[in-house]
């Protein structure tokens, strides 16, 4: 966690399969994101082991009809990243009360469901809030939220980062944004020359420019 001298509020990332708190571009979105006062938490949310599985499972999945590798089992995720959210809002040191998600492939269908079950939770003495203030998507898999009707009630402000060459993800990214009700409550954004990665020169820099004001707008 990287807490600025005068934090804004806090985003907490949820990384896609095959990546991870260490991968470079999320360090470098970190990095940007805390220049702009806001502070960061990057965490894995599978464990070792867990990721070890997968490897081993992924050279016999196609022998095991159903098996679902841990990086994609959107509810296991959805369960950790509620944990980590709650363990951060009940936590008196930190005491986070904005919170924003930031969600990269699989882990951006997470922080919607997480969002939901978040804003669920009673808060009986009025002390803890436990609604997300925003989310951002980066080149999102939202077309594994297993329940759509989530998004119907989605109040949380919803930013989709995608890249012009990742044609697919834009087209389900789109009809995510379709489900929102209001559908004012979410944004596109095409980043022009830019693939699933955002591999290209500067590409990923304005991800995290674009990001992080959408966070200083709502935390």
């Amino acid at each position: 966690m990287v807490i600025p001298d005068t934090p804004i509020g806090i985003v907490i990332f949820a990384h896609g399969s095959g990546s991870s708190k260490e991968s470079p571009r999320n360090k470098k979105i970190a990095s940007i994101f805390n220049r702009m006062g806001l502070s960061t938490l990057s965490i894995d949310l599978l464990t070792e082991e867990e990721n070890e599985m997968d490897l081993r499972a992924q050279k016999i999945k196609d022998k095991i009809p159903g098996l679902v590798l841990n990086k994609f089992n959107i509810g296991l995720l959805t369960e950790r990243l509620v944990a980590i959210t709650k363990w951060l809002i009940n936590n008196k040191p930190f005491s986070a009360k904005n919170i924003g998600y930031f969600g990269s492939s699989t882990g951006a269908a997470a922080t919607f469901l997480a969002a939901s079950k978040l804003s669920k939770m009673p808060d009986k003495d009025g002390v803890f809030d436990y609604n997300i203030k925003a989310i951002v998507s980066r080149g999102g898999r939202t077309d594994l939220i297993n329940d759509t009707n989530i998004l119907k009630h989605m109040n949380v402000p919803s930013l989709f980062i995608v890249g012009s060459k990742d044609e697919q993800i834009i087209k389900i990214n789109k009809k995510i944004m379709s489900e929102f009700n209001p559908p004012t409550k979410s944004k596109m954004k095409i980043i022009d020359g830019a693939s699933h990665l955002f591999e290209e020169e500067g590409k990923i820099e304005e991800v995290a420019d674009i990001a992080g004001n959408w966070f200083l707008k709502f935390l």
